[in-house]
């Protein structure tokens, strides 16, 4: 039985693109793969600054160590050694607010808070944010079970 040949063009050349292109590629040599990227630079949102001594990661998600199918690509692509580590003296997440790196309250997980008092404490939220946060407390659950988009919970 002779292989199929298969043109695929991959449209966007962020993470998602690229890793669809690659993986087509290793799946058989009889799958060509075009990849169209509109922008002048490939990765998509995911790019890094350089702030003086800080290291800024800009992207839709940052590197979940605790998922391992990112380390496990950056390997296969032999990009292994590019990799950068969190310094024990550094390991904390930070947000650019009017001009100046301020620390992520303690006690988020993946931003999700699971302790109240840090973010009363941050810097972050305004006083009314603050008692928007502890207003939540009286917000009653929806009874609906139907899909919520990220967009309509925000708003």
């Amino acid at each position: 039985m002779s292989e199929v040949h298969a043109h695929v063009v991959v449209i966007g050349g962020g993470i998602a693109g690229l890793a669809a292109a690659w993986r087509l590629e290793q799946l058989s040599p009889a799958i060509s793969v075009t990849l169209i990227e509109a922008e002048p630079r490939l990765g998509g949102w995911i790019r890094t600054e350089h702030w003086g001594e800080v290291i800024i990661e800009h992207g839709p998600d940052s590197w979940v160590a605790s998922k391992p199918a990112a380390a496990e690509l950056a390997r296969a692509l032999g990009l292994e050694s590019e990799i950068i580590g969190l310094r024990a003296d550094q390991a904390e997440t930070s947000i650019m607010h009017d001009g100046r790196l301020l620390p992520l309250p303690s006690g988020l997980s993946l931003l999700v808070p699971t302790r109240l008092r840090p973010l009363l404490t941050s810097p972050l939220l305004s006083p009314l944010g603050k008692l928007r946060l502890l207003a939540e407390y009286l917000v009653p659950p929806r009874l609906d079970e139907d899909d919520e988009s990220l967009a309509s919970f925000v708003r």
